[in-house]
């Protein structure tokens, strides 16, 4: 998978993968996720209120935000986190824990128990082994097996999260409270939920 050089383009907050199928055909590129790379997790220079407008500036300078929309991903929770991030410019975002928590989800259901139960008091941030930081639940194996940098098989840990083993598994997570809090819910559900202002759907 070929990289576009972008000549004379920074993107100062944030980090931005475009993939080329040919080398020869300006039209196929395609667009990709965006996401705030934070050197520091609670940096504030790295929230999406500052990211997202750089990055727009970014693709407007290099002559292809026509070409790629912006997908704002990182604890979008609710419906008010949509409509915010979107005023902000982005075309889309992306959920993934509140969906990977659903009935749905082929994931062990010790694994949905430890993504919806945990709260931010459980939270712990290391290196991961690309040098990045990273956050996830404080298991008994995240906080006793990984001081500092992340040395680990990281396949191996995900696989073990995902059969919900505990002592294994390294389960990836952002701040703040789910949908739903610690409930398991429907992905129809979780989807009403998303699409419908708070007031709206108290009433």
């Amino acid at each position: 998978m070929a990289q576009i050089p972008l000549r004379g383009v920074r993107l100062p907050c944030g980090i931005l993968t475009v993939a080329k199928c040919s080398p020869d055909r300006h039209h196929a590129i395609r667009p990709r996720l965006l996401a705030p790379y934070r050197p520091d997790l609670n940096d504030p220079r790295f929230d999406f209120e500052n990211v997202i407008p750089q990055s727009l500036a970014f693709l407007l300078r290099a002559g292809i935000e026509r070409e790629i929309p912006l997908i704002a991903a990182g604890g979008v929770r609710t419906h008010a986190d949509i409509v915010r991030l979107q005023g902000l410019g982005a075309a889309a975002v992306q959920l993934g824990t509140p969906f990977a928590v659903t009935e749905e989800g082929d994931a062990h259901a010790g694994f949905k128990r430890v993504l919806a139960e945990a709260d931010d008091a459980e939270m712990a941030e290391f290196t991961s082994l690309a040098g990045l930081p990273a956050r996830a639940v404080g298991t008994p194996w995240l906080r006793d097996g990984l001081p500092g940098w992340g040395q680990f098989c990281i396949d191996n840990q995900l696989a073990a999260a995902l059969r919900g083993d505990t002592r294994k598994g390294l389960f990836f997570r952002g701040v703040g409270a789910l949908p739903f809090g610690s409930e398991i819910r429907s992905a129809r559900a979780l989807t009403e939920k998303l699409l419908v202002p708070a007031a709206l759907g108290a009433g």
